[in-house]
């Protein structure tokens, strides 16, 4: 058996690394590539966060980067991810490529 003793603060990073680059966005949940647009990514929020009103129960906002009008608010966390799975869902433009 190895014991290895380390100094209380070494193992702390004096720089905060940023894992994703919504993340320090209001509201910010999780993000995925996005499968038609590369190089861009699916989002989910609080809306209510986004200073978006909740419309009918809609706690979670899909935003599609790629196409930055792109939105759909659901109530329902599972769902938001199975939208973010599937933008061509929601998204007119992402429809289109998809069929192409």
């Amino acid at each position: 058996m190895v014991l290895i003793v380390m100094e209380p603060d070494s193992c702390v990073a004096t720089t905060p690394k940023r894992r994703k680059c919504h993340n320090d966005e209001a509201g910010y949940i999780a993000q995925r590539n996005h499968p038609l647009v590369p190089g861009t990514h699916i989002v989910i929020y609080l809306a209510e966060l986004q200073d978006i009103p909740a419309e009918g129960g809609g706690r979670f906002l899909v935003v599609d980067e790629a196409h930055g009008s792109s939105c759909i608010q659901t109530s329902d966390r599972e769902t938001a991810y199975e939208l973010m799975r599937h933008p061509e869902d929601f998204c007119d433009q992402c429809r289109g490529d998809a069929s192409d």
